[in-house]
C-alpha cells in the first residue's frame, strides 16, 4: 500500500501491508480515509464513475461511495481500470475487485448491509421512500410495515444496551455523517442556504387550532417569496409549516381552508386517519413546492409528516437540533411550542450571540401572550441580546403577516473575519425548474421556483453571468447582505449585495469575536414579492429595536 501524504505522517500511523486475508487495522484506515477524502475527487453513482473513467482514464485517488459495482459488467470493467490510492466506501464489490483494490494501494470500507438502514447513503429521504410498505388497509401499518419504523425498532433495541454497542454507534456516526453532507449539497444548490428559513413549534399542536392554520399561511406565504422552509418534520407545527410550503405551488392561498377540512377528521397524529387524510391532500395536490424536514429516530414513536420533500431524518437528536438551527440562514420563525422549541430558541440566541456561525439571523417570536405571559422567554432573550449585532434581528409579532414581512426586510448579517482573505464570488439567481419527479417521491410533477423580479433589492444577491475569479476557492461562495449601519467593523460586514466565500465566512468562528458586542441598528433592504398574495401593511411590529 501506498505510504500516508507527508502532511499526515505526523498524525497517522502508516497503515500496515495488507495480508493474503486482507486483514486491515479499521481504526487507522478509517482515519486516513477522513483526511484523505477531503482533497479527492468523490464518485456517487455508476454514471459518474463511468464518466469519470472516460475523461481521466483511471480512478486514482478518488473516493467511490455507495456505488453497487457488484455485476458481471461493472466487474469487467474495474479489471481494466487503474485504481491506484483509491477508496471505496459502503459499496458492492466482488471478490475478485477487492483483491485487485487491495493489491492497488486502495482501501475498503464495508457496506454494512446488516443494519435496515443505509450507513454510506448519498441522498436525501423522501416521505414515500420512509412509507415503502404502508397498507392503508391495514390499522397501525406505519408502527408495523414502514421502512421508517423498522429502523426506528431497530434503534430503540439497540439502544436499550447499556453501553450502546460500538458497531451501531459508528453505523448511526456514517448515517449522520453522510446526511450531512447530503443536506448540505442540497442547500448549496441554486443558492439555498441564505434563503433557508426555519419554523419551529411544538409536536402536539392540533390540525384543528388556529395557530395550526397560520403557520400553513406562513409557511406558504414564504415559499412564495423563494424561501426555502425547514422544520424540525414531524407533526404539529412542523407539519403545518411543510404543507404551507408545499401547497404554495397553487395560484392562491385559497385552498388553505379545504385542505384543513380535509385534515380535521384526525387532529393529532395519535389518531386514526392521520396519514390517510395527509395522502389525500397529496392525491388532490400532487405537484408541491420544495421544503426541508429535519427529524429523528429519537422521537421514533412520532411520525415524519408527509408534506416535506427532502427529509434529513437523523439517530442523532443533538445533532439535528443544532443542524436545523445553523441551516435557518434567513431567519427562524417561533410559534408556541413547549421545552423542545426552548431550547432550541436558546440554541439560536447562542449562535447570534457570539456569531459562531458566521451568520446572524432574525429571530420572529410568533404569539405575544405566550412568549411574554404564558412562558416568558421574549423578554430574557431581549435583555441578552441588548447590545449586540442581533439585537434589531429580533421581534414579537401576532401575526403571519408581520412575520413574514420581518423576514423580508431582516436579512441575516454575515461577517468575515478580518485576517481571511474573501473571493468574491456572484450567487446567480434562482432558477426555475421546468420539469422532474415531485421531489417527496409521491407523484411525477414540475417543482416552478420563479426568479425574483429585475430590479428587486433583496438580501441574496443575483447576477445574469456570475464568473469567479481564478484564484476563488473551489467551495460555493456566501451572499453577505447586511443590515449596513449595523455598526460592526468593515472587516467584518459589508454593504448589501457584496459576496464572501464560505471558508472566510467559517473562519470566523476561530477569530476574535469582541468586535460583535457593538450595537446595531435596523436599516433594512426590502424582499419585493414576485408572486402569489400580497401582504396587508401590517401594523407596527413590537420589536424593541430601531
Amino acid at each position: 500500500m501506498s505510504a500516508a501524504p507527508p502532511a499526515l505522517a505526523a498524525h497517522t500511523p502508516t497503515p500496515p501491508p495488507y495480508k493474503s486475508t486482507h486483514h486491515w487495522h479499521s481504526v487507522q484506515a478509517l482515519v486516513h480515509v477522513v483526511k484523505l477524502c477531503r482533497s479527492r475527487k468523490e464518485i456517487l453513482s455508476l454514471e459518474a464513475l463511468h464518466e469519470y473513467v472516460r475523461a481521466h482514464g483511471s480512478l486514482f485517488r478518488t473516493v467511490i461511495r455507495s456505488v453497487d459495482l457488484s455485476g458481471p459488467d461493472e466487474t469487467a470493467f474495474l479489471a481494466k481500470v487503474p485504481m491506484g490510492d483509491s477508496m471505496f466506501i459502503g459499496c458492492k464489490l466482488q471478490d475478485a475487485t477487492t483483491h485487485r483494490i487491495y493489491t492497488s494501494g486502495g482501501l475498503i470500507f464495508p457496506d454494512l448491509s446488516f443494519f435496515p438502514y443505509r450507513a454510506f447513503r448519498t441522498n436525501l429521504y423522501t416521505a414515500a421512500e420512509l412509507m415503502a410498505g404502508y397498507n392503508p388497509a391495514v390499522p397501525g401499518s406505519f408502527f408495523k410495515d414502514t421502512l421508517d419504523s423498522h429502523i426506528y425498532h431497530h434503534y430503540d433495541t439497540r439502544r436499550q444496551c447499556q453501553p450502546l454497542p460500538v458497531i451501531d454507534m459508528i453505523g448511526q456516526r456514517l448515517h449522520d455523517t453522510c446526511l450531512d453532507h447530503a443536506l448540505d449539497e442540497y442547500l448549496h444548490t441554486d443558492n439555498r442556504k441564505l434563503r433557508t428559513v426555519g419554523i419551529m413549534g411544538g409536536h402536539g399542536l392540533k390540525r384543528t387550532d388556529d395557530a395550526y392554520r397560520m403557520i400553513v399561511h406562513l409557511g406558504f406565504a414564504l415559499a412564495r417569496r423563494h424561501f426555502v422552509v425547514a422544520t424540525g418534520g414531524g407533526p404539529g407545527a412542523m407539519e403545518a409549516g411543510n404543507l404551507g410550503a408545499w401547497l404554495s405551488r397553487q395560484g392562491s392561498s385559497e385552498c388553505i381552508d379545504g385542505v384543513i377540512s380535509m385534515l380535521a377528521p384526525a387532529p393529532t397524529f395519535r389518531d386514526a386517519g392521520w396519514f390517510e387524510t395527509a395522502h389525500q391532500v397529496l392525491t388532490r395536490y400532487p405537484h408541491g413546492n420544495e421544503s426541508i424536514g429535519v427529524p429523528t429516530w429519537y422521537y421514533g414513536h412520532e411520525p415524519s409528516n408527509l408534506f416535506s420533500s427532502h427529509i434529513a431524518k437523523y439517530f442523532s437528536n443533538s445533532l439535528r437540533e443544532d443542524g436545523l438551527i445553523t441551516i435557518a440562514c434567513a431567519g427562524i420563525v417561533f410559534a408556541p411550542g413547549s421545552a423542545g422549541t426552548v431550547q432550541e430558541i436558546f440554541q439560536n440566541v447562542c449562535q447570534n450571540h457570539y456569531g459562531s456561525n458566521g451568520v446572524i439571523s432574525p429571530m420572529v417570536f410568533l404569539g405575544e401572550n405566550f412568549w411574554t405571559v404564558e412562558c416568558p422567554v421574549y423578554p430574557l432573550v431581549r435583555a441578552l441580546a441588548k447590545g449586540r449585532a442581533y439585537e434589531a434581528l429580533i421581534t414579537l409579532c401576532d401575526t403571519w403577516e408581520e412575520a413574514v414581512r420581518f423576514i423580508e426586510t431582516h436579512p441575516p448579517i454575515v461577517a468575515a473575519a478580518a485576517s481571511t482573505a474573501a473571493h468574491p464570488i456572484a450567487v446567480p439567481p434562482v432558477p426555475a425548474v421546468a420539469s422532474g419527479s415531485a421531489p417527496n417521491g409521491f407523484a411525477a410533477a414540475p417543482i416552478a421556483i420563479p426568479p425574483p423580479a429585475p430590479g428587486t433589492a433583496v438580501a441574496i444577491t443575483s447576477a445574469p453571468e456570475p464568473v469567479a475569479p481564478a484564484a476563488a476557492p473551489a467551495s460555493v461562495a456566501m451572499s453577505i447582505a447586511s443590515v449596513p449601519d449595523s455598526g460592526l467593523p468593515a472587516a467584518r460586514s459589508a454593504p448589501l449585495g457584496d459576496s464572501v466565500s464560505v471558508d472566510a465566512v467559517v473562519s470566523i468562528a476561530g477569530s476574535d469575536l469582541h468586535d460583535l458586542d457593538r450595537p446595531a441598528s435596523s436599516a433594512a433592504a426590502t424582499r419585493a414579492s414576485s408572486s402569489g398574495d400580497e401582504l396587508p401593511t401590517p401594523k407596527r411590529s413590537r420589536s424593541e429595536g430601531p
